[in-house]
């Protein structure tokens, strides 16, 4: 690979395919150190449009190769002390949808959203790539969100673990049916609202129906439905 003289005289010169020819080289090479002491500014412009960020932001799918470029952006905001923008590439990884070449584990979720929370409490530099540097405060508001979404992962997790234990001790019919609810609930984050209608209530989980109605403040103005659960 070029040396970093020969890559940051290239950044000054706009010579931009020598340098994306060098940056895949070192991430092929799995030489993630050597790559994230390069120019940052290019580095992020790369990694951001290889990963397909904008796609993660909303959810979409990402292959392993895209994935693989954004965990390295994350890094590289953290290694300069951006931790709100490392912090918002944690979440959108945890948020994305598995592909048919990288699934994405509940568990790995779990770790991207606690990765994604550590960072978005830890105040750091807003630096751009013109080296102008402004205190970035902590956002209240994204800490509140991302700890709202590890609670709501936390009743996903729950479930699959339910559907995955009634699988393997199940009658041949019932079980082919949890197995299907647990792949569904791996396959993606899902809203609470949909855990409630989909998997908790239609399979008589009344415990956990009503730990969703506490947590999402359901405003039962006669207490008929947690009664209702709570009887059943």
């Amino acid at each position: 690979a070029a040396t970093r003289v020969e890559v940051t005289g290239a950044s000054v010169t706009g010579d931009g395919a020598f340098i994306r020819r060098v940056y895949a080289e070192l991430i092929q090479l799995g030489r993630d150190e050597d790559l994230l002491e390069l120019p940052a500014g290019p580095l992020e412009a790369h990694l951001a449009e290889r990963g397909k960020f904008a796609t993660a932001q909303q959810g979409g799918a990402l292959t392993r190769d895209q994935s693989r470029h954004l965990e390295l952006l994350a890094r590289l905001y953290a290694r300069r002390d951006r931790h709100g923008l490392a912090a918002q590439v944690f979440f959108a990884l945890a948020e994305r949808t598995g592909s048919a070449d990288s699934t994405v584990s509940l568990d790995e979720r779990a770790a991207l959203l606690d990765l994604a929370t550590r960072h978005a409490k830890t105040p750091g530099n807003n630096t751009n790539s013109s080296d102008q540097t402004t205190e970035s405060d902590v956002d209240p508001a994204f800490v509140e969100q991302i700890e709202g979404k590890i609670k709501v992962l936390g009743f996903q997790r729950r479930l699959h673990a339910t559907f995955t234990e009634r699988s393997r001790d199940g009658l041949s019919a019932d079980a082919d049916r949890y197995a299907s609810k647990a792949s569904e609930l791996e396959r993606e984050l899902r809203p609470l609202s949909d855990m409630y209608n989909d998997f908790a209530f239609p399979c008589d989980m009344w415990d956990v129906c009503l730990e969703m109605l506490h947590f999402s403040q359901y405003r039962d103005a006669d207490g008929g439905v947690a009664r209702g659960l709570w009887d059943s």
